[in-house]
């Protein structure tokens, strides 16, 4: 076997040598380039959503009334929204009551709802999502109580994510704007 090696060792020439040397070395250069081309991609998207502030949309005090009372959570968002602010990563909005944001959703790169059941603009924020294609964050308090036709609905985006707990929804507004890419069409909406 020895013998063998050494017979091709010196049949090999020098170009040939050359030639092959030049040709690993350019295929690793083209692996790493390829390799840090996709990461800048990424990191760009990332960047470009960043610069999109996520909107906070809190439910009406007479929708969150009971349910707060009930599971004995305040449904004001106030905690939630400082909690990003405090990350300094993100551009928050809000939080704005529910009834009136559908006009204020603009070129958002996410929308975090907090939910509670019976809440009465909930189709008309979900739609508006679906329409400018922004995902959305369905926040439940905790208390994972998404009615049956809100679930069904909310099912039907394929843009959504559903967050119980603040720091689990901090991992979650993360990772959306780290992966999700807005369509140019949205970003002119």
């Amino acid at each position: 076997m020895l013998d063998k090696l050494k017979n091709l060792a010196e049949n090999v020439s020098l170009w040939q040598w050359l030639i092959g040397s030049f040709l690993v070395v350019s295929l690793s250069c083209f692996k790493i380039i390829r390799s840090l081309i996709l990461f800048m991609k990424r990191e760009i998207n990332f960047q470009n959503n960043l610069d999109r502030p996520v909107l906070i949309i809190k439910p009406t005090e007479k929708e969150a009334g009971d349910q707060a009372s009930k599971f004995n959570v305040p449904m004001n968002m106030e905690r939630e929204t400082e909690l990003l602010k405090q990350s300094k990563l993100f551009k928050v909005e809000g939080p704005i009551t529910a009834d009136t944001v559908t006009t204020k959703i603009k070129n958002h790169g996410l929308i975090v709802l907090g939910y509670c059941e019976g809440m009465g603009s909930f189709q008309d924020v979900l739609n508006t999502a679906k329409v400018k294609q922004i995902p959305i964050i369905i926040y439940t308090f905790g208390c994972n109580n998404l009615s049956t036709n809100d679930l069904a609905e909310t099912k039907k985006y394929p843009w959504h994510t559903f967050s119980n707990f603040p720091v689990r929804l901090v991992s979650e507004v993360f990772s959306i704007l780290s992966t999700f890419q807005h369509s140019n069409e949205s970003k002119k909406k």
